[in-house]
């Protein structure tokens, strides 16, 4: 099934519901995972070869239930995937209803000089020295600006809201945007008010 079909199938689909679990590490060793529906299921395979991750079809109690508490993924026309993040502990609860094998292998995603997605067993590339700073998180719409980390989907019924980063600001309000973790897919633009903002984080005190 191609994207374009998959996503028309999932807008006829009310309440669609877990098929396939993509999970894996990416390059400093954060845990990665989400859940795609039946109509995804075969493009989610493919983009885990590609991604170097493991798919595992929802086939149990335990793993659906487990994947109410995933975010749902989002799959892109470049053949790859969004996986977000999640927290430790419920990844390895996912680890454990996963096959031994898998279980063995390194999960990892790694960037390649390319921008591409290496074999999942290369060797985690070393950081960059200095820490990385944390896009600003605007505190109201009109105040968006460039470099600044908002939400956007574009999607329609049951898609997910992911991390995207402002690149310009225009004249009419609207805004170009681009996926904060797959800066290899295209930019888009969006009215500033479709898209939402993070919760601001907090300021130490003075």
């Amino acid at each position: 099934m191609s994207l374009a079909n998959a996503l028309q199938a999932d807008l006829l689909d009310a309440n669609p519901t877990a098929s396939i679990i993509l999970l894996g590490r990416d390059s400093s060793n954060k845990p990665h995972a989400s859940w795609f529906c039946a109509n995804e299921a075969e493009l989610a395979k493919t983009a885990a070869t590609a991604m170097g991750m493991h798919a595992e079809p929802v086939n149990s109690d335990a793993l659906r239930a487990l994947a109410g508490q995933l975010p749902r993924g989002k799959l892109f026309a470049s053949g790859k995937a969004f996986v977000p993040f999640v927290r430790a502990s419920l990844f390895d609860e996912l680890l454990a209803e996963v096959p031994l094998a898998a279980r063995l292998k390194p999960l990892r995603l790694v960037k390649d000089d390319d921008g591409g997605t290496s074999n999942p067993v290369a060797t985690i590339r070393p950081k960059a020295a200095g820490p990385k700073a944390e896009p600003k998180r605007p505190t109201d719409w009109d105040g968006i600006d460039v470099g600044n980390i908002v939400l956007a989907t574009t999607g329609g019924v049951g898609e997910g809201w992911f991390e995207c980063i402002v690149l310009k600001t225009n004249p009419d309000l609207t805004i170009d945007l681009r996926w904060r973790d797959f800066d290899e897919e295209p930019t888009f633009t969006q009215h500033r008010h479709q898209v939402a903002l993070l919760y601001p984080r907090p300021t130490a005190a003075a």
